[in-house]
């Protein structure tokens, strides 16, 4: 089962959480996060990642830097489910 395959049945998603860079030879976190909100185009979306190089300034969507602390995440869903997160 991909992450993609998830959007396929009958659940309920609030909010994606993503690593930039996941699942060797298959998809991008950011080609994920694309085809997600094409499905669920009001989704909060945030991603995480250790390699920030990777991004290179292309997120749409906030970015957590690895490692990083709990309140920091909580923080940041919290601000993302309410419509409140501060853009860069």
């Amino acid at each position: 089962m991909s992450a993609l395959d998830v959007f396929e049945g009958p659940v309920t998603i609030n909010l994606l959480v993503t690593d930039v860079k996941f699942e060797p030879n298959h998809l991008h976190g950011i080609a994920l996060a694309r085809t997600v909100r094409t499905r669920l185009p009001g989704i909060p979306i945030i991603f995480v990642t250790g390699f920030p190089e990777l991004l290179d300034g292309q997120s749409e969507w906030p970015v957590l830097i690895k490692p990083f602390d709990f309140s920091a995440l909580s923080k940041l869903v919290q601000a993302e489910l309410a419509g409140k997160a501060v853009r860069a």
